[in-house]
């Protein structure tokens, strides 16, 4: 596959519970992302973490 022109990045953040049609929901996204041609998708499992100006729900940060 040859890339040209500008790239941009979609990061889609998806609980690992989440399903859709009885599959995992990251799972399906990355169906999808291929079945529409996109250039490349990735899974990533994120531990603990927070948006904006404090820690997120599950983390044991104060």
């Amino acid at each position: 596959m040859t890339l040209i022109g500008k790239a941009r990045r979609l990061t889609v953040v998806v609980g690992e519970d989440g399903t859709w049609h009885g599959k995992p929901l990251y799972s399906e996204i990355v169906h999808l992302a291929h079945a529409a041609g996109l250039a490349g998708a990735s899974v990533f499992r994120g531990v603990v973490g927070y948006v904006g100006r404090g820690p997120g729900a599950g983390t044991d940060a104060s």
